[in-house]
């Protein structure tokens, strides 16, 4: 993929999930200043096609401007904030092929949409870089350039010649609505909730202590592993966690049905008072302890690494 054509991917959802082409050409001037070609705005607007839907793209924007979700990896002051810009929305996304062969950044904010590529042209890898470390400091700095730059303000007025707002503008169809912290799925009485925005006819489609078939899968190997201390495994032992003492039901997903899986043993309903790095309980309702901002699972620095005692009926 060209870094053109991502960028433009990216402009897609910052329009809200409209697709406009990607045009490297503004005007055409014949000499004597007699204009052969001028770029509407407003018109290729008004035929831009709606090929995500806004909520969904509305989303997206919001997962990728998220900065205190992406700190336990990046750090809380990562080139993809923009504090010189009165930290100004923005929206980022980093990325790092095999070999370090490709460093990627695309994001935007809601007048620019800017997309780095960096990488030696014979594709061999890179040395010591990924796409934070790299391609977004490039991306960083040239989004606060031109926003600075006074002969570049024209470029990033409306269609209107009007200044666009910062704010990343909410389509109506977006509710806010709580879910189950631990799993992200519709809580049941006595789980912990957050507050997550969701299309208003969408949403998560289970119960916090309702698994699909996958889920089940993930969960067994999660089990299985010692001290679970995977990404994966970290992950399904949360949504064990926040299941009643109670077996969690095995949903097929498309038709809502229960499916006649194995199911899992409960987990048992009381808390270890101490836990430590050897021996740990799963509680009832609570997540398993994560470790601190700034840190890395598994990178040794606070958290706790937990053995999973439930055990799956015929293992």
């Amino acid at each position: 993929m060209k870094p053109i054509e991502l960028t433009n991917a990216f402009a897609t959802i910052a329009n809200n999930g409209r697709y406009v082409p990607y045009n490297p050409i503004l005007e055409i001037i014949a000499p004597g200043n007699q204009v052969i070609y001028r770029l509407d705005r407003a018109n290729v607007l008004n035929q831009a096609e709606q090929v995500v839907r806004a909520e969904y793209a509305y989303e997206i924007t919001h997962i990728l401007s998220d900065n205190r979700a992406r700190s336990m990896i990046f750090g809380s002051n990562s080139p993809l904030i923009l504090p010189e810009l009165g930290n100004r929305p923005v929206a980022a996304k980093t990325g790092t092929s095999e070999d370090a062969r490709d460093l990627w950044t695309v994001g935007y904010t809601t007048d620019l949409v800017v997309g780095v590529w960096m990488g030696n042209t014979d594709n061999s890898p890179t040395r010591g870089l990924d796409g934070v470390s790299s391609a977004a400091r490039i991306w960083h700095d040239f989004m606060v350039r031109v926003h600075q730059d006074p002969a570049l303000a024209q470029v990033l007025l409306g269609p209107d010649g009007q200044p666009i707002p910062p704010e990343f503008p909410r389509p109506p169809g977006i509710i806010e609505a709580p879910v189950c912290a631990a799993t992200g799925k519709r809580p049941i009485p006595g789980a912990r909730t957050v507050t997550e925005i969701m299309p208003r006819d969408g949403g998560p489609r289970l119960r916090c202590d309702q698994v699909n078939e996958w889920e089940l899968r993930e969960l067994r190997a999660a089990l299985a592993t010692p001290k679970g201390m995977t990404a994966r495994g970290r992950a399904s032992l949360n949504a064990y966690a926040a299941m009643v003492g109670r077996n969690p039901i095995v949903v097929d997903v498309e038709r809502q049905q229960p499916l006649p899986t194995p199911q899992i043993g409960a987990p048992p309903v009381t808390p270890t008072p101490t836990p430590t790095e050897d021996s740990f309980t799963i509680p009832v309702l609570t997540p398993i302890p994560q470790p601190p901002d700034q840190a890395r699972p598994g990178d040794g620095e606070g958290g706790i690494e937990p053995t999973p005692t439930p055990s799956l009926p015929g293992q």
